[in-house]
């Protein structure tokens, strides 16, 4: 089946794909309260309407919704520490997440979903506590779509509107994980014996951040073979085109998700404003997991913007033992990534390490830990260097992260 973009759950296969890391820093400033009106209105949304109205046979539903519908919730606090530079800093990011899957028919599901945000920026969906200035809480349909699923084999399914990313990915190297993008996409998928193969091609535009004439052609094809139960091997293509990315101004504001190479501009031929080249980005893939008796997860990701011709390329390595799958399973995990400038679009690379943007190179380690049901335990250290344009920066973060859902 295709991916079910309503339900955001935490990691289990050994801190791939994780997205409980820490986000850019912001300027010193008071400590200042989120608006209580907004604050009252995810309270509200998080009580009341994540119930699961399944009654017993014979009786009435506690609210006047079908049985059929699931809602889930997240609630996610991170406290972390930050030093950059001779710079430190320490904050607290709240998240929270609502997401119904409204069932049409055996074949179609409506999702929709709502989350607490930034303004103008399609990565963030959190709320700063920090020495910085205040991040004030709005709330952003997300996810909002429509899924066509077929129910014959080979799989097909189709993603209208905002979803959660349709590609498969070990690491988050090129996009952040917590981008929503809003779209098209259509997969297919089959299954014979111990092979799975996949495909996806997808069309985004970045009208969420007012670039409606941005767009993001996606394609992807990927294969998981398990060849025996202790082993799992996965691998893939990707290609990622935006168009006429070249001469656009950043789709971000300076100072954010900064790295991509600028050039002047005629209107300010002293300053930097437009950037200098597409991004035509092409990645590869793999994963393997093998599990004696503890799993041991390797991931490698690669990628190149084949439009640039220096400052392209970027690459990660990374190793974990364990799994968070289960009450009581762990994680350890480490890896390291070096991403140059023009590799990827900056302001949709990942957010959470050295602050986002490209022109970075460090390491991570963590450890994740889930001791009861519907809550995971994060603790993390980020140690980032940003060499382009100036002397090296050094960015290192520490980060204890609780995840509720239910």
């Amino acid at each position: 089946m295709g991916p079910k973009p309503s339900i955001r759950a935490p990691p289990t296969n050994g801190g791939m794909n994780h997205f409980f890391e820490p986000d850019g820093l912001s300027p010193s400033a008071p400590l200042c309260p989120v608006r209580p009106f907004r604050w009252s209105v995810v309270a509200i949304a998080l009580v009341v309407l994540p119930l699961r109205c399944r009654a017993a046979e014979g009786a009435q539903n506690v609210l006047p919704l079908p049985a059929d519908w699931s809602t889930t919730a997240t609630l996610r606090l991170q406290p972390e520490w930050l030093w950059v530079a001779e710079h430190s800093e320490n904050r607290v990011r709240v998240h929270t997440r609502l997401c119904t899957d409204i069932p049409v028919s055996d074949e179609i599901h409506v999702v929709l979903g709502v989350t607490t945000g930034r303004r103008g920026d399609p990565r963030v969906l959190d709320v700063l506590y920090n020495e910085g200035s205040c991040s004030p809480a709005i709330l952003r349909a997300a996810p909002l779509c429509v899924e066509w699923r077929c129910s014959e084999q080979p799989d097909v399914w189709v993603h209208l509107g905002r979803m959660e990313p349709p590609w498969w990915s070990v690491e988050n190297l090129v996009l952040d994980p917590d981008w929503e993008p809003v779209g098209a996409a259509v997969g297919w998928e089959h299954r014979h014996g111990s092979v799975r193969t996949r495909a996806v091609a997808s069309v985004i535009s970045l009208v969420d951040i007012g670039r409606p004439d941005w767009r993001l052609y996606a394609a992807q094809a990927a294969a998981q073979w398990k060849p025996s139960p202790q082993w799992r091997l996965t691998s893939g293509v990707s290609a990622l085109i935006h168009e006429q990315a070249e001469d656009e101004r950043p789709l971000l504001s300076h100072g954010t998700a900064e790295g991509n190479t600028l050039r002047p501009t005629p209107a300010a031929p002293q300053e930097d404003g437009h950037l200098a080249t597409n991004y035509h980005v092409l990645e590869g893939f793999t994963q393997t997991v093998w599990d004696p008796w503890m799993p041991v997860t390797m991931s490698a990701q690669y990628v190149i913007n084949a439009a640039a011709s220096r400052q392209r390329e970027g690459w990660l390595v990374g190793i974990a033992l364990g799994r968070t799958r289960a009450v009581g399973g762990w994680v350890v995990g480490w890896n390291y990534r070096r991403l140059q400038a023009d590799a990827t679009v900056s302001a949709l690379a990942d957010s959470e390490f050295g602050g986002g943007g490209t022109g970075l190179e460090g390491r991570r380690v963590y450890l994740s830990f889930h001791p009861v049901p519907r809550v995971w335990v994060t603790a993390s250290w980020t140690d980032a260097y940003r060499n382009r344009r100036g002397p090296d920066l050094r960015d290192q973060r520490a980060q204890l992260d609780l995840t509720l859902q239910w």
